[in-house]
């Protein structure tokens, strides 16, 4: 079963209300932060092409040229992207980061190696993308006047060069700190959240997008009937409804909440294809362990930061164990990493390196 319920009356006396327009898509992404929004920008026609400029990794310049004419989501990904190495496990996306920021790790600063073409229509996907707050994702949760541990322009997304978006962001502005005038290559996690949520806005993907939805369950579902919500009854009437029928789906509940009264609705869609791009963020880490619940222990670098400055943590204070070796840890540790404040880190893998 499928039903769209929004609790309200707009829809009454509508028998013939097609259920699957409003609750099928053939690409439901859960997650709204930079991910998603790259993808969604790919499924809205704006498709990767090489656009000639010789890259410095020669032997991925020549497999470049056997095909120049076809888009890159054309070709054969595993034979372009083998031999890379970087940060990533994921042989795509160390593909996607050498040609969107070449030599990028060795502090190169040259231009992108791809072209996208403007919303060709014959390759638009439709597709919607859920998001419990915010375009952007968990950059809205970070603290929002920290600066960022890469060059800004590693947060860049797409077709909207950040280094001139930075820029014309800052001189709108009434003030600016001396930091912010003089340094254009560091950015405030602030900034790169509206750099997100403005992207969304001018590459025209808000059509894509519904915010403050939080999803509660995806399960797969095969050969169950099409009801329509209003009249309790099989839906024989639309032909896409009646199509659906049958078919490998799955089903995408949770509940979304309406921001001018604050009302909560519960929805159910339908679709083909679930893309799961939530990041790591959204619940912190639990190491299962005895001892991990005290109150002394955090697992998010805002609760150590009000600790420090609501006096709990200082000097004086035990020496501060920070896990990990991830962006997390990094921040944690430039948090309570001062010369007067007593830290140290415990890791099981190599540092984080940007941000």
């Amino acid at each position: 079963m499928m039903s769209y319920n929004n609790n309200s009356s707009e829809t009454a006396g509508h028998c013939q209300r097609c259920i699957a327009e409003q609750a099928y898509s053939p690409v439901i992404v859960i997650g709204n932060g930079p991910s998603a929004m790259c993808l969604s920008f790919f499924l809205s026609g704006h498709w990767p092409y090489y656009n000639g400029l010789e890259h410095p990794n020669t032997y991925l310049q020549k497999r470049l040229e056997d095909n120049v004419e076809k888009s890159l989501v054309e070709q054969d990904l595993e034979y372009l992207s083998e031999g890379l190495e970087g940060r990533s496990r994921h042989p795509v996306a160390l593909l996607f980061d050498t040609l969107q920021h070449p030599n990028a790790d060795q502090g190169d600063r040259v231009p992108s190696r791809m072209d996208f073409l403007e919303g060709e229509e014959d390759k638009v996907v439709p597709h919607k993308v859920l998001g419990s707050g915010l375009p952007g994702g968990a950059w809205w949760d970070l603290e929002a006047s920290v600066l960022t541990l890469s060059l800004g322009c590693w947060m860049e997304l797409p077709g909207q060069d950040f280094k001139q978006w930075i820029a014309k962001f800052r001189s709108s502005k009434d003030s600016q700190s001396p930091f912010q005038a003089h340094h254009m290559d560091r950015a405030t996690l602030g900034e790169v959240a509206r750099y997100y949520q403005s992207y969304v806005q001018e590459k025209n993907l808000e059509k894509y997008f519904l915010s403050n939805t939080l999803v509660t369950s995806v399960q797969r579902i095969k050969g169950k009937r099409i009801i329509n919500d209003e009249s309790g009854e099989r839906e024989t009437t639309c032909k896409k409804c009646f199509g659906l029928e049958g078919e490998n789906l799955f089903e995408v509940k949770g509940v979304y909440k309406t921001v001018s009264c604050g009302c909560c609705n519960s929805f159910s869609m339908l679709t083909r294809n679930v893309v799961v791009a939530t990041g790591m963020l959204g619940r912190a880490n639990k190491l299962h362990v005895a001892g991990e619940d005290l109150g002394f222990v955090k697992t998010k670098v805002q609760d150590l930061e009000s600790a420090i400055q609501g006096g709990d943590l200082g000097c004086a204070s035990s020496r501060v164990l920070v896990v990990g070796a991830g962006l997390s840890a990094a921040d944690a540790f430039s948090a309570a990493g001062t010369p007067t404040f007593p830290s140290s880190t415990s890791s099981g893998g190599r540092p984080a390196t940007s941000r």
